[in-house]
């Protein structure tokens, strides 16, 4: 076996990286860098965007863009797998995004959501054979739902990519357990590192997060939060705290369909998934202006409520009719980073959108930190070494997790030899 690292070895988002064992290869995740990252174009890469395809697929460990934005690039040959419901999220973004203004932009997104008629969907612990490797995806809790890590075996070689996850997430605990169960005896882990310099990254977990959203609602009748859509669990905890708040909750059309296919599959069974009381949404909406009748504008106003918003013209006019209010107040729930021009993430839109507003900070990492990473190892107990990627600082592996194991620092391009000699 042998594994390379074509982007992320020094920078978050972005990643690839490569499996190959006796001319079979697997590649896992395909996104574009963040904003600032760095990471520029790929050159091409065989057996993934250029080459003989017959003998490789690609994984896609979840549908935020960092992992799979450039899944334009690879052959329409080549395989592509991904969670059934981190299909369907993702294809209802990208047929969304191909209606923006932006023409350019706008075409990219047509392509992606063409290029993805030709997926294949996976379910958590099948086992899919590309040639000689085999592949296992193990659930995993991320701020993107239905995300995976992926046990790979090939020459009696194992290798456990972690993605991205937690352990502060709702479903978070469950993982320790598939672990245990699924991923000893293991030889190498390639893991992401986000959090590695950023100790208060994830100080909260989601259910207490979910518990100060139901306290603050309580005090403030008209609630905003800001938050991407492609957050589930936490806009169904945000849903639940508002319903426990006896606040309406609102959103516009294209939220309530993401909602409704999780709640409605049969895939997510736990109780934070149920929505026992109404979602309302505008009649319409245009650029500039979302409306309501004048029976909900009532309703709304008397008992309260709480609305997902996002930087937004339409959003912005709703929310000025309750600026003079004393009871009013807007969230923050996402990364601080895009809201600080001094930072490579900044979002100009973002900010100017809530310049003058106050958010309240409500926001947890949707990525493991170093106590949990540090459990997780600790669980794993790689054999051969740990690799580190999606992380900006790699050498702090050596100083917090060097006892665990070896830590093996590589950069982009460059290729190990996995192989096991018994």
């Amino acid at each position: 076996m042998r594994v390379t690292i074509h982007r992320g070895t020094h920078q978050i988002g972005g990643c690839v990286t490569e499996i190959e064992h006796e001319r079979y290869k697997v590649f896992i995740d395909f996104g574009t860098p963040l904003p600032g990252s760095g990471g520029g174009k790929l050159f091409p890469i065989e057996g993934l965007t250029t080459g003989d395809v017959s003998r490789s697929a690609l994984f896609i460990s979840h549908y935020h863009g960092d992992h799979i934005g450039n899944v334009c690039e690879v052959s329409n040959e080549l395989p592509v797998f991904i969670g059934k419901t981190a299909y369907q999220i993702y294809e209802s973004l990208e047929k969304r995004l191909s209606h923006i203004p932006d023409l350019e932009q706008a075409e990219v997104h047509r392509s992606i959501a063409r290029h993805m008629q030709s997926f294949r969907t996976f379910t958590p612990l099948d086992t899919l054979e590309i040639g000689t490797i085999s592949v296992t995806p193990l659930m995993v809790d991320h701020s993107a739902i239905d995300a995976y890590m992926f046990l790979i075996q090939a020459g009696g070689t194992r290798l456990l990519h972690t993605g991205d996850f937690r352990l502060h997430g709702f479903r978070g605990r469950a993982l320790p357990n598939v672990i245990r169960r699924y991923a000893q005896n293991i030889d190498y882990v390639i893991t992401e590192g986000t959090n590695i310099n950023r100790p208060k990254a994830a100080n909260l977990d989601e259910h207490t997060l979910q518990k100060y959203f139901k306290e603050e609602f309580r005090k403030h009748k008209y609630n905003f939060v800001v938050i991407s859509t492609t957050n589930i669990d936490r806009i169904f905890a945000i849903y639940h705290a508002a319903s426990e708040s006896n606040r309406h909750f609102i959103c516009d059309n294209y939220q309530k369909k993401i909602i409704q296919l999780i709640s409605n599959s049969p895939e997510w069974t736990s109780p934070l998934y149920r929505i026992p009381t109404r979602i309302y949404t505008p009649g319409k909406t245009s650029d500039k202006k979302m409306f309501f009748s004048e029976r909900l504008t009532r309703l709304l106003n008397r008992d309260g409520f709480c609305m997902l918003v996002r930087a937004g013209d339409m959003f912005k006019e709703f929310m000025n009719r309750y600026d003079d209010s004393n009871e009013s107040a807007v969230y923050y729930s996402m990364y601080r980073g895009y809201l600080d021009k001094g930072h490579l993430s900044y979002n100009r839109q973002l900010e100017q959108f809530l310049s003058h507003r106050n958010p309240i900070y409500m926001h947890t990492s949707g990525h493991c930190d170093i106590k949990s990473l540090d459990k997780v190892l600790n669980l794993i107990k790689p054999k051969r070494g740990i690799i580190p990627i999606h992380t900006e600082y790699p050498e702090k592996f050596t100083e917090i997790f060097g006892k665990i194991a070896p830590i093996i620092l590589l950069d982009d391009k460059e290729t190990l030899n996995c192989t096991v000699h018994d």
